[in-house]
Formats: structure tokens, C-alpha cells, sequence
């Protein structure tokens, strides 16, 4: 009798999340050319669309937008069979995501740990984050 081994997982989804401020995502920055690159070139799926509120990335805007694109997207359908690609703000929004969600994986590009003064920047409410294991100080 012939055993039949289980079929691998269909690979994950790839998702750009892009910085604040892109209004055509597919045409700013290195984003087109990496889901050209990943669809064309190796047959991966990959989301790279505009996301809402751009100017600002607001943390309460994205991080939902991301669950639905994760929702919609992903094989099997397992939303947790994705891998972020999060530039600046877009890598705060995938570290928020991977906060509340499981993740196949992240890739971060000038990734930031504070708003860098930008006005922008803070208004996205990503900054500051509180670390309730840190000890804090006078």
C-alpha cells in the first residue's frame, strides 16, 4: 500500500508596506520593482498596493489595513502565511502587526525606534512605545 506523504504548504504571501507619505506605491521608491521581481521573476505572491491614510500611516489605520490585506491574500487561507516588508513607517506598522498577529516573517528597511522629531513621524502613533518590562528611572 502506497502512502501518500502530505503536500507541502503553499509558500507565503509577500506584503510592501510602504513609508508614510506614498500615495502610488507601485512607482515610489524600490516598491514596483520588488514585486516585479518577486512575481515575475520567481512566481511569489505579492501584495503592493497603496495604503490608506499615506501622509501619516496612522498605527490605528494600518496595522487593521494590514490584517485585511493578510486576510484577503494569504494561501490556505492562513493569515499568518505572510512575510512583511515594512520601509520606515511601514516597518513600525509591521512590528505593531507582529505584536498582535503571528507573521511568517519580517523584513525591515530604515527601520526607526523613535519619531526622529518629525511631526509626521509622531502623529502616526507609533512613538513612543512603552516597554512594560523596562525598568523605568527618575
Amino acid at each position: 500500500m502506497k502512502t501518500s506523504s502530505p503536500s507541502p504548504p503553499p509558500p507565503p504571501t509577500v506584503v510592501i508596506c510602504p513609508g508614510n507619505g506614498c500615495s502610488q506605491i507601485r512607482r515610489s521608491n524600490w516598491y514596483g520593482r520588488l514585486h516585479d521581481f518577486l512575481t515575475e521573476k520567481h512566481g511569489i505572491q505579492c501584495v503592493c498596493e497603496n495604503f490608506p491614510d499615506p501622509l501619516h500611516a496612522r498605527r490605528e489605520i494600518w496595522v487593521p489595513h494590514i490584517r485585511a490585506i493578510a486576510e484577503k491574500h494569504a494561501p490556505d487561507p492562513d493569515p499568518k502565511n505572510i512575510i512583511l516588508v515594512g520601509h520606515s513607517s511601514g516597518a513600525q506598522a509591521a512590528l505593531r502587526y507582529a505584536e498582535l498577529y503571528p507573521v511568517h516573517g519580517i523584513v525591515l528597511v530604515s527601520a526607526t525606534y523613535s519619531d526622529l522629531g518629525d511631526a509626521h513621524e509622531r502623529a502616526s502613533g507609533y512613538y513612543p512605545q512603552p516597554n512594560k518590562t523596562q525598568k523605568k528611572y527618575p
